[in-house]
């Protein structure tokens, strides 16, 4: 995480104040994950109003997720020894999207087909 710190920048890491930049920033990351949940939510918790057009449903939460991707991708914590935590959760967010589109598809079609 520290690699390719110079002496000056380490003089400079030294008189950081992490929680200045960090609570902003885990801030930010919280309200994209909220936002992100709140239509994958309304998704799957109103399953059955999908029923007749998931493919809506699919389009909804991809739209939401590339939202939030793009909300990620523009976050800049001022200090580039701490991009690391933005590119990690930028893969969080890509995988949690796709895993999500998959329980979409899993909760329409169980809705569709119940197993009565």
């Amino acid at each position: 995480l520290f690699s390719g710190i110079g002496k000056r920048d380490l003089n400079s890491l030294a008189n950081l104040n992490l929680g200045q930049i960090l609570t902003p920033f885990v801030g930010k990351i919280k309200e994209i994950y909220q936002q992100l949940f709140q239509v994958f939510l309304q998704i799957v918790n109103h399953a059955e109003s999908w029923i007749q057009k998931p493919d809506f449903a699919r389009i909804e939460f991809v739209r939401a997720g590339d939202v939030a991707e793009e909300a990620v991708s523009r976050l800049n914590l001022g200090a580039e020894f701490l991009q690391p935590l933005v590119n990690l959760v930028q893969t969080h967010i890509h995988a949690l999207i796709s895993d999500f589109q998959g329980i979409i598809q899993q909760a329409i079609a169980a809705v569709a087909k119940p197993t009565h």
